[in-house]
């Protein structure tokens, strides 16, 4: 089971070792079988400097090799001599990116996020600030497909959240750290088997913030692991209200599915239908998780009065029975977060029916880990100013073996991360971080091109082919960004009129779905957060009655 996993650990050298930087140095890695060394790769970072070319200390990866039997022993070698650096090849690039994409006229995917990608193929979006579709995504994470070669909605898996917030009114709705705009981020590490990168926001009324430090491991084959150093701090004492369910998020998991009939990046995701966790009677248990839900609000299937908290082995997942599949948290321990009795991690589960349209339904099951706040049939609705809750969790996530491959992963991730090193300074970039790039607004107008009116959410919401323009933003060779174009925006599309609604409460409702402030005379469309350089804009009519693909109409540079 310990083939692949990372070893970070720190060493202190008792001679004097060689090395100007993290790849120029003597240090190599090689294990021992009974008959021969062999050397594997590995990477040196937060270095130690005695002089300008030694060091008496390092942190160092490696990865525990494929032909391991446990019977090996592991060996890192050093001289005090100059001597050609380590040519291992470079798993693992970050890139700082921004996404946009309006598949409806007012409905946005806008975020700033951190890409991972390995060996060519991408693998986490972890985003910085912005919003899905109404969703605050600060420190959530999105986990791409196996094989995705670019990030984009229908490439999504599985998004998983290490924000933290809690329960207002009115009924249903929450607010936190996910809605976070002043972010502070950095690149701590970047090498060929790791990286590691730091978000930091406050929530929009400056009560909580979340400081996160995402450290990703090289891993060849589909099993990929996120660990996560999380800090949720309570900067003000703060009542929860609503349905009091949301008392302080740790982390969550979302799993995703949405369909639609005429807009392809529409169509993603399912709901894995299981929910496994190891509770504190120290047995395994089981949900069933509805993978087709119509609950609106959201339906808590496991809430506060459940009481149901995590066991030693401290992990929950969601997955499918038959294929295998699982997302997984995992922590280092479920007490240690809070004094007293209200110590611990709850699990709550919910689904959510988001959009509910002849041609187009969104729907989600959660899986939450919360601070422990029902005990002896108490409830704590408070969050205290002042509380710090520091812990490292795990996320992993399988294409085969289920939650009983995470039970075993856990007892490995609570014993390896006793010996991690994780320090909260920049430790491979010398000097000091620069000032953020200008970003800039670009708005198109499209004053020829005629489509339907309201297109695109007629489009969506009947599931006919009803024409309608989209715009696509391209720098190079690249897609930058994509939407709809129209005059008439939107605020939401979640309406759900009560049982005595009268026909101006109706009225009323549907006049709040339109945004007629950012409306406008002429069809156009907004790309936000755009770098400096030259772009093309390229308009396509969508479902053109003449032609069975999408009309290219025209561009601009």
């Amino acid at each position: 089971q310990a083939i692949y996993q990372p070893i970070d650990i720190r060493i202190k050298f008792d001679k004097s070792c060689w090395a100007k930087n993290e790849t120029q140095h003597s240090i190599r890695v090689a294990y021992y079988d009974g008959n021969d060394y062999t050397e594997i790769e590995s990477q040196i970072y937060d270095l130690s400097h005695s002089d300008e070319t030694h060091i008496d200390s390092c942190s160092i990866v490696f990865l525990i090799p494929e032909e391991a039997t446990g019977k090996e022993t592991y060996h890192v070698f050093y001289g005090d001599k100059e001597t050609l650096g380590p040519e291992y090849p470079d798993h693992i690039i970050v890139n700082d990116n921004h996404y946009f994409y309006e598949p409806i006229t007012g409905q946005i995917m806008d975020f700033d996020y951190y890409q991972i990608t390995e060996d060519d193929y991408a693998i986490y979006g972890i985003c910085q600030k912005g919003e899905l579709l109404g969703n605050g995504m600060s420190n959530a994470v999105v986990k791409l497909l196996p094989g995705s070669k670019e990030f984009s909605s229908k490439n999504a898996e599985q998004i998983a959240g290490f924000y933290t917030s809690y329960s207002i009114n009115p009924p249903g709705e929450h607010t936190g750290t996910q809605w976070a705009d002043d972010i502070t981020k950095t690149i701590l590490v970047d090498g060929n088997l790791m990286t590691r990168i730091r978000i930091k926001g406050t929530s929009p009324n400056g009560e909580l913030q979340t400081d996160n430090i995402y450290t990703y491991y090289h891993n060849p084959t589909d099993t990929k692991r996120l660990s996560v150093n999380i800090n949720h701090q309570t900067l003000k004492d703060i009542q929860v209200e609503g349905t009091q369910q949301r008392e302080g998020t740790f982390a969550s998991l979302s799993t995703i599915k949405a369909r639609s009939g005429t807009i392809e990046d529409m169509n993603l995701g399912e709901i894995l239908p299981k929910v496994h966790f190891y509770n504190e009677d120290e047995t395994i248990v089981d949900y069933d998780m509805p993978t087709d839900p119509d609950a609106h609000p959201a339906d808590w299937l496991l809430g506060y009065s459940d009481d149901q908290d995590l066991g030693s082995k401290a992990w929950l997942c969601i997955d499918g029975p038959a294929t295998g599949r699982a997302h997984g948290l995992i922590f280092e321990g479920n007490t240690g977060y809070l004094e007293g009795e209200f110590d611990g991690i709850q699990v709550k589960m919910s689904v959510h029916q988001h959009v509910k349209l002849p041609g187009l339904e969104a729907d989600s099951g959660d899986i939450f880990a919360f601070r422990n706040a029902y005990e002896n049939d108490e409830h704590l609705t408070t969050l205290s100013q002042g509380e710090n809750i520091l812990f490292n969790v795990e996320y992993i996530a399988l294409q085969q073996g289920g939650y009983e491959r995470i039970d075993q992963e856990s007892e490995i991730f609570q014993t390896l991360i006793k010996e991690t090193p994780i320090t909260r300074g920049n430790q491979t970039i010398e000097e000091e971080p620069g000032e953020e790039p200008e970003r800039y607004t670009i708005k198109a107008t499209v004053r020829q091109g005629f489509s339907a009116p309201l297109g695109s959410l007629l489009s969506a919401g009947l599931g006919k082919n009803i024409s309608y323009l989209n715009a696509e933003l391209h720098k190079a060779t690249t897609l930058v960004s994509s939407g709809s174009v129209g005059r008439l925006k939107f605020n939401s599309l979640d309406i759900e009129f009560a049982e005595d609604a009268t026909l101006v409460d109706k009225i009323q409702q549907i006049r709040s779905m339109f945004d007629f402030k950012n409306s406008t005379l002429f069809k156009t469309i907004t790309f936000n957060d755009v770098d400096a350089g030259t772009y093309l804009i390229k308009i396509f009519k969508e479902n053109p009655r003449r032609h069975d693909d999408r009309q290219f109409i025209g561009f601009s540079i």
